[in-house]
């Protein structure tokens, strides 16, 4: 007889949270995950569907017990909570949950380790708290979005452990400059 298979996340086995001076990294990956793209001319339904305006260029938002994120012309991803009722009917809605990893980097280096590995200005007034952006993150294609004091990094599922040891290696060089 087969054995059960057991579900496993993108970093199980690997030693999480992390942390290397001033810097924590820890496991964000979102339970669920849904790609929102309104059908052309239905993007307010869509939004009223959801309960929240879709957020603009950059931009990410609160939407029931989730978050929205902009994530390019005309698509957004729906991050904590299921799609509702009828919003299939004014959009095309993918879970894509089982192809995301996520990662939290946080604390007074967490920029700092970032912009050793991504070309965006994570200055916060350039990069406020609910910004987000489609970018390179040490090689890796992934959506970064500010949250409060901190980051969150989503990559394709099998980028993970890559984004994972990047993150350690620039967290520890940082870690081990003087003052």
């Amino acid at each position: 007889m087969a054995e059960p298979v057991t579900p496993r996340g993108p970093f199980d086995g690997h030693a999480l949270p992390f942390a290397a001076g001033a810097c924590r990294l820890e496991d964000a990956t979102p339970a669920r995950a849904i790609m929102v793209m309104p059908f052309r001319g239905c993007a307010g339904r869509a939004a009223a569907a959801l309960g929240t305006p879709l957020p603009g260029p950059g931009r990410s938002a609160a939407a029931g017990a989730g978050r929205i994120l902009w994530t390019g012309r005309a698509a957004w991803l729906l991050l904590g909570s299921a799609a509702p009722d009828g919003l299939a009917r004014h959009a095309a809605v993918v879970d894509v949950s089982g192809g995301l990893a996520g990662l939290g980097i946080s604390g007074d280096t967490a920029r700092a380790v970032l912009e050793r590995l991504c070309p965006l200005d994570l200055d916060p007034a350039a990069f406020p708290d609910g910004a987000t952006a489609r970018s390179v993150v040490a090689h890796l294609s992934g959506q970064i979005s500010r949250c409060g004091a901190g980051y969150e990094i989503l990559v394709a599922r099998p980028l993970a452990t890559a984004l994972l040891e990047e993150l350690r290696i620039a967290m520890r060089s940082l870690a081990a400059r003087p003052g």
